[in-house]
């Protein structure tokens, strides 16, 4: 496969973003990393997940409590992932490389491979969005793939929405 190249321009819109988002914070006198509410929603986060993953396990409850603790542990899953994994692997959950370091670990800590996220994500995806074959088809599998919103019609009888058939054509990745 043949990756696409991208000019390099020197006044870009990539760069033009940088410098206003650069110039929003030291207007308004924030960091662009994390401060102490952002730890604090971290630990609370950690905290919340050790608590109730020990309480399913070591305490089994009743089923109802079972299915409620489950719901809860899984938002707390995404959470974590989102708020402290994900700022931490891009950088900005601290302005210390070892805190960011640590706080994308924490995808380890659920079961996944920080490694594994960093390849796909910060190196393909975001040199690649939204580019289909390269970047991951994980967002369009519900709604097609890029080409497709980008003009080539939704199903396969040339209009409309994606039916069951073009929903499940985007699983290729599970199976």
């Amino acid at each position: 496969m043949n990756l696409p190249k991208f000019s390099n321009i020197h006044h870009s819109l990539h760069a033009e973003l940088k410098a206003k988002i650069s110039e929003y914070f030291l207007e308004v006198g924030r960091s662009t990393t994390g401060n102490y509410q952002l730890f604090l929603k971290a630990v609370i986060l950690m905290v919340s997940f050790v608590f109730i993953y020990i309480h399913l396990v070591f305490f089994t409850p009743v089923v109802s409590w079972q299915v409620l603790e489950s719901i809860v542990l899984g938002g707390l899953v995404a959470a974590i992932g989102f708020n402290v994994m994900h700022d931490g692997a891009h950088g900005s959950f601290s302005r210390y490389p070892w805190l960011n370091k640590l706080a994308a670990l924490s995808l380890n800590f659920l079961g996944a491979n920080n490694f594994m996220w960093n390849t796909k994500h910060n190196i393909i995806h975001h040199a690649y969005t939204n580019v289909d074959g390269v970047d991951d088809r994980f967002f369009w599998f519900f709604l097609g793939t890029p080409a497709r919103s980008a003009g080539v019609p939704k199903n396969s009888r040339g209009s409309g929405a994606a039916g069951p058939r073009e929903i499940f054509e985007n699983f290729d990745w599970l199976f």
